[in-house]
């Protein structure tokens, strides 16, 4: 599995249960942003949805966020 070096994936528990699901972690490099998918995701959402703005209300945010959703 290709992670990052998060403390829920390097917890005690987290390494116990990938070793009896025999999941080998495959760590990303520190400070490497670029290489992760997710903090990609992230950054694009962010970009997207919350950059800038304030919502009223969270349901003002999702409603924002679904919108916006579509027209990606």
């Amino acid at each position: 599995m290709l992670t990052d070096r998060a403390s829920a994936h390097t917890a005690p528990q987290t390494q116990a249960l990938a070793d009896r699901l025999r999941i080998r972690f495959v760590w990303l490099p520190r400070q490497a942003p670029e290489l992760s998918p997710m903090d990609q995701l992230w950054r694009e959402l962010k970009r997207l949805i919350a950059a800038n703005r304030q919502a009223a209300s969270i349901d003002a945010l999702e409603r924002f966020g679904v919108e916006r959703n579509r027209e990606i």
